[in-house]
This record gives structure tokens, sequence and C-alpha cells, in this order.
């Protein structure tokens, strides 16, 4: 295991909460959900754009619209290569160097975005993909191969933040508490004075977004109240769990295309943008087509482990979808996002094969139901 990336090690274990917190997303149970829950973004990694001409590149290689992060917002995208599949996948934004009476006072987010030339205002602007573990040397390499004609400079920014969720009911409080100003636009961002952004990723949990510096992050670690949980990259992903994003990671780059990660459901892609690398094939896609398979959640019981980007094969040993996203819950229990066909919901659960091993999959909710949208052949 990779070390920890400036973590504060004194963080204790979260207990098993998050499967039930939200069983139904329009009226979560009373008494389910945690009052207060802290997940540590441990081993994530940050990828920094800079240069006069950062905004223009990123909008001619990304899915998602540059202009909208460019103008106060936190955006998930993708890299793709030509042919649609994803090489990256992230959560963007943009980090601007300023005096601390410009970030006590955020720029409220635009209404109409001005165009990618204009997105990139100073020298000391910059936007900053915040990647999975492994992801930001080759989504740096696979950038590089397009950006030696643009003025833009790629760097590892790992070093200078770190990410947290934070949620419950009463986590709103617990923010303006130690100043980190919040608001209830989902994936606004607003930056506090000490240049923290924050982020709602989710109004129903709710659950924030949180990045900072290493020093600031161990800052509100010391003022977590000892009676509320806290967790490190287990917590993290649950709560990606329960927001239903799926990433990329080293093993899974170049096999998957957006709409197979929901990421058209999550707002992840903008069909109005212009062009970008791989646009040509998942605009087809979603104008004239209907993906064949998407991503679903399931409850994963096995005593065997599921591995991302593992293939999970029917008792007859025909691979029936690729699992994308893990997060254990229990003993030999996992929450797992799942890339396959929609028959695989017809049944109350699918009994699978993990390695050589039986495995039980149990549907389970996803945040955006994306059934009606797919093909059944």
């Amino acid at each position: 295991m990779p070390p920890m990336n400036n973590a504060d090690t004194t963080l204790h274990t979260l207990s098993p909460w998050l499967p039930s917190i939200r069983a139904d997303r329009s009226s979560p149970s009373e008494g389910t959900t945690p009052p207060l829950y802290l997940a540590l973004g441990e081993h994530w990694e940050f990828l920094r754009i800079s240069g006069p001409d950062a905004a223009s590149f990123l909008q001619g290689q990304v899915t998602c619209d540059i202009r909208e992060i460019a103008n106060g917002h936190l955006r998930l995208g993708a890299h793709c290569t030509a042919k649609g599949r994803i090489q990256a996948s992230f959560l963007g934004f943009l980090d601007r160097t300023s005096t601390p009476a410009e970030t006590s006072k955020p720029e409220a987010p635009k209404t109409e975005p001005k165009e990618a030339s204009e997105a990139n205002p100073t020298s000391t602007t910059s936007f900053v993909m915040l990647l999975p573990p492994g992801m930001t040397a080759p989504t740096q390499q696979a950038l590089a191969k397009y950006a030696m004609f643009a003025k833009v400079e790629l760097s590892d920014a790992s070093d200078a933040f770190q990410a947290l969720m934070i949620g419950g009911r009463d986590a709103k409080s617990w923010c303006e508490r130690v100043n980190l100003p919040v608001q209830e636009t989902p994936y606004g961002l607003t930056q506090s004075s000490q240049s923290d952004k924050i982020s709602l990723l989710d109004a129903d949990l709710p659950l924030w977004l949180i990045i900072t510096t290493p020093k600031r992050s161990k800052e509100l670690q010391s003022q977590w109240p000892t009676t509320a949980l806290a967790s490190g990259l287990e917590g993290w992903q649950r709560c990606l769990s329960e927001l239903g994003q799926a990433h990329i990671h080293p093993n899974t780059q170049d096999k998957f295309i957006p709409q197979e990660l929901n990421y058209d459901q999550l707002n992840a892609i903008n069909f109005k943008k212009g062009c970008y690398k791989g646009q040509e094939i998942i605009a087809r896609l979603h104008f004239k087509g209907t993906p064949k398979y998407r991503t679903y959640r399931f409850q994963w019981q096995s005593k065997v482990s599921p591995m991302i980007g593992e293939a999970v094969k029917d008792l007859h040993g025909e691979t029936i979808g690729y699992i994308v996203h893990i997060a254990r819950t229990g003993e030999a229990n996992y929450d797992v996002l799942l890339v396959t066909k929609q028959t695989a919901l017809n049944s109350s659960t699918l009994q699978t094969l993990s390695g050589d091993t039986p495995a039980t999959l149990t549907p389970h909710p996803l945040p955006n139901q994306v059934t009606s949208l797919d093909s059944t052949e």
C-alpha cells in the first residue's frame, strides 16, 4: 500500500453506516443517517494545468465544459481516446491565486459561460484535476501529447492539496463553525479566506467536498468532534457509491465509453460545447444510439473480495460485466458498481463467479435511475 498522502493517521475507523443512509432517496430513513461524518481522500492525486492556453487546450480535450469550471463550478469529467474510450476521469476545479480580500468574496457562478479562450484570465489561475490513485502520471502523459503546441504546463500538484468529504445533517453547521462557507447549489464552488474550496455534491445526504492544503486539512481534522464518524479511503469509497460515481483506475483505462459509466446522467458530458477528443463517437451514441451497457449498483456477498476491473461471470462462465467501483460495507460484503446490461436487474439476486468462488449480487438503487434509458438487448 502506498504511503498516506499527508493524511492524519489519528482518524478512527468508519462504522458500516453508509449502505443504509438512503434507502429511499426522496425520504432518507430517520435515524439511519449519521449526523456528521468525514471521509479523507487518501492517495487521491491532483494534476495542475496552467498557462495562458490552459482553458482552450482543456476545452478541446475533455467531456465537460471548461467554461463552467472557470465560472465557479466543480465538474466531473473524462479525458478520452479518439475512439471515445475513457483514459481518465476527474473532478475538475479552478485554482486562483489571489489576495485574502479577493478570496473572502468568492465570485458567483455566471449564467452565461465565457468562451474558453477567455476562461483563464490571469497567469495565476490554473485548472486542477482530482484523480484516483495512480492516475496523475498516465493522465499527464496522455495530455502532454497534445500540449506541445499550446502554452500550457502540466504538473503533479498532489503535495499541494488534500480532499475531504463532509456529510450528514450537522455538516453545514460544522463547516460554518470552522469558517468553511457552504452554498446550496450542487457543484457550485466557494472559497474560504484560507483558500479552502467547498462544493455541495449531494443535497439529499447532504455531502460536501472540501479541497484544501495538507496543513489546513490537519487543522480541520483536529477540530473534528471526537463523537463524529471519520474514515480514510474506505469511507471515501462509500461516499462515491452513494453518488453513483465510478472512476477510471490504471487497470480500467481505455475500456469504457462515458455513457457506460452513466457520465451523461452525472453531468460529466456537455453535448453543446463543441469538439473534443472522442466527441464524434460519444455524441453519435447520444443522439443516434442507445448504450447496451450501463453502470448499476449491487451489494456483493462473497468470501472473495472483488477487484476493480474484474470480469464478473455467471455460473456458466459467461462474462456479464466488469467491476468499476468497490466499497467495503462489512465482513464479506461490498457495495460495487458494475458495468453490465439491464437484464442483470431482472432477478432479485444474481449468482456469479469471482474467479472460481461463488458470489451473490443483489441490485441496489443508484442515486440517478437510468434503467429506463437502457436497451434490454
